[in-house]
């Protein structure tokens, strides 16, 4: 079975099978249902005034879009108004699963996906020619974000991987902290703790794993 644990500070271990819609098509499973007790350990945060997470991972592939889209529509079950950011300029997760269902066609800017009631989804552009690391330090992308972002109760931020680039360094400017994501089957040990320690050496804290995989 596949699935993914959090583990965060003061919390329990939940175990969650892993599937992209399963939470939305039985919202009655024992799924759904662990979906929620992941979504109990996000909520003392967000009371805290925790609002924008950096969700993020060593490796590819190991479920940071799937985390984000399942905890977004339980977030949003609560009454809050629950933005993704689809920070991957390069692949652009998000916006290829949930904006270009229909069209083909990757939008721009801020949207609501037909597939998820009640949250919105800002998708990724990169201007042609540009470099993604180099556009978010210095076209004033992330400060123009900023007004959006205050919009919204709660920010997920779905951002590349640390192995593949600096891009979520420069994302977490925009969030209160970090949701580390980690596949049990790509689990190294320590290259995991070098990431981690980058991340506080940029000034992001990091708030809770979530165990992939299980």
């Amino acid at each position: 079975t596949r699935g993914f644990l959090w583990w965060g500070r003061n919390s329990s271990s939940v175990i969650v099978p892993f599937h992209l819609s399963l939470y939305l098509s039985e919202p009655d499973s024992s799924y759904a249902e662990s979906i929620r007790s992941l979504r109990a350990n996000i909520v003392p945060l967000i009371q805290r005034g925790i609002k924008a997470y950096l969700v993020t991972s060593s490796w590819e592939g190991e479920g940071k879009s799937t985390v984000c889209i399942n905890l977004a529509v339980a977030l949003s079950e609560f009454g809050l108004k629950v933005l993704l950011l689809d920070g991957d300029l390069r692949q652009r997760s998000l916006t290829r699963l949930l904006a270009c269902a229909d069209t083909g066609i990757p939008p721009t800017g801020l949207c609501q996906p037909p597939l998820l009631p009640g949250v919105w989804l800002f998708c990724s552009s990169l201007p042609e020619g540009e470099r993604p690391a180099d556009f978010l330090a210095r076209s004033g992308y992330l400060d123009a974000l900023r007004p959006v972002l205050s919009e919204f109760d709660v920010v997920l931020v779905d951002s590349p991987p640390l192995s593949v680039c600096s891009d979520a360094h420069l994302l977490g400017r925009l969030t209160d902290g970090a949701l580390l994501v980690a596949s049990r089957d790509k689990f190294r040990g320590l290259p995991e703790g070098h990431y981690s320690e980058d991340l506080r050496d940029h000034g992001i804290n990091i708030l809770g794993v979530v165990i992939t995989g299980i």
